[in-house]
């Protein structure tokens, strides 16, 4: 049975889309971001403050009563080993797209305490009052949360 000039290039179209929509670079058609792990670092050294691990961090945010740190904020595609507790080589480290609807969310828990602002892949930590709290980092896709990592410890001294 011979196929139709038509349907034989409908199959082609279906099975060249297909192919596309596996692709997991950013011009495929599902070009979600990955995240695992979560990186922060002060703003414009790459020198990192924090890292998660799984269900814990590695380092604690630290400031003076009054003082403002500024952080970029990378992460891993892919988590690190249950035994590797050293911090990721920095060429692993990436960045949210810019483009996509990717926003991060830093929550202090204690606004009292502290406030964070900021953008996609950076942020502004700003100490308030003395006290102890936690910053929860989400990753949203337009509305919807595609990572959270675990709360970081916040420690603000006098």
């Amino acid at each position: 049975m011979r196929r139709s000039p038509l349907r034989t290039t409908f199959a082609l179209a279906a099975a060249a889309l297909a192919v596309v929509a596996c692709d997991r670079s950013p011009s495929g058609l599902d070009s979600e971001v990955e995240i695992a792990e979560i990186i922060i670092a002060e703003r414009g050294t790459r020198n990192a403050v924090a890292y998660s691990h799984h269900d814990h961090w590695h380092g604690v945010l630290r400031l003076e009563l009054g003082d403002a740190a500024e952080y970029t904020i990378y992460f891993l595609d892919e988590p690190m080993g249950v035994a590797d507790h050293s911090l990721p080589d920095s060429s692993l480290w990436i960045e949210l797209p810019s483009q996509g609807g990717y926003a991060l969310q830093g929550v202090v828990e204690d606004g009292a305490v502290a406030t964070w602002t900021g953008g996609a892949g950076d942020g502004r930590l700003s100490a308030l009052s003395e006290g102890g709290t936690h910053v929860s980092f989400v990753v949203l896709k337009g509305g919807t949360t595609i990572y959270q990592a675990p709360p970081l410890g916040l420690a603000v001294t006098p």
